[in-house]
Parts: C-alpha cells; structure tokens; sequence
C-alpha cells in the first residue's frame, strides 16, 4: 500500500504507512531480518526521492547493517544498501564518505550481474556526478565537508 501511495505522489502517507510496515517487521521478526532492511531500504529511498538526505541516512545505515549480516558484504543487496547510504551522504555534500561507498557497491554490481547492467551503470553515473560536483566546487572554492 505504502508503494501505491508513492506512485501517487502521497508520499507523507507512504512514509507513515512504511514506518508502520517497519515497527511490525520489528516486532514480529525481530531487528536483523532481511525483509525489516527491505522495508527500511524502500524508506530511504522515498526520502531521498524527496531529496531529504538527512532524514533517509538512518534507515539506509540500518538496511545496510542487516544486509550484510544476513546476506553477506558481496550480496546484491547489500550493494544497493549501500548506494542508498552513498546517497544520503551525498545529498548532504559529503562526497568523501559517498564515493567510497558508491566504488564498494559498484564493485558487486560489477562482479555480480557485470558492468554493462542498469546497476552498474547507475553506479558509474552517481561517481560521475560526484566528480563533477567537486570539479564546481572547487572552481568556486568552496569545500562542502565544512
């Protein structure tokens, strides 16, 4: 239902709706199930949809922390948790901590589905776009970590 809402535009009702999904997960599977960091992970990407970084950090850094320890550090998954996580910092200027991420997530991509698939090009363009966001910042001198 959350994900409908999105698709409508209704995206104050999706996030209620998908806390609620994330509570539930909790309660009844416990804080380490894949299926909790799913919920988080859809979270964190609505946020970032509305391009609210801060807000999308804290359920990425959890989808990603159950990722790896349900479904390994080279999974999938965890390669999408953390280009969400990558996303959030960058959005909140932190290109440092993001492109280290984006290299890691890119790397499984790569290894896993190839670098010729949606995901890694995906990734390739988020390292792009980092790049050109400090070729601007530093012809105007400016330093975003700070």
């Amino acid at each position: 239902m959350a994900q409908v809402r999105s698709r409508q535009g209704r995206n104050e009702e999706a996030a209620r709706l998908m806390r609620e999904a994330i509570r539930t997960y909790e309660v009844a599977l416990g804080p380490d199930h894949p299926l909790l960091a799913h919920a988080l992970a859809c979270l964190a990407d609505l946020l970032l949809g509305q391009g609210d970084g801060a807000a999308a950090q804290a359920p990425a850094d959890t989808a990603l922390r159950v990722y790896e320890a349900a479904t390994g550090p080279d999974s999938i998954e965890t390669a999408a948790a953390l280009n969400l996580v990558a996303r959030a910092c960058a959005t909140q200027g932190r290109g440092d901590l993001a492109r280290p991420l984006f290299q890691r997530a890119l790397a499984i991509f790569t290894d896993r589905l190839g670098a010729d698939h949606a995901h890694s090009r995906t990734l390739h363009r988020h390292l792009r776009d980092l790049d050109n966001q400090d070729q601007t910042h530093a012809a105007v001198g400016c330093d975003p970590a700070t």
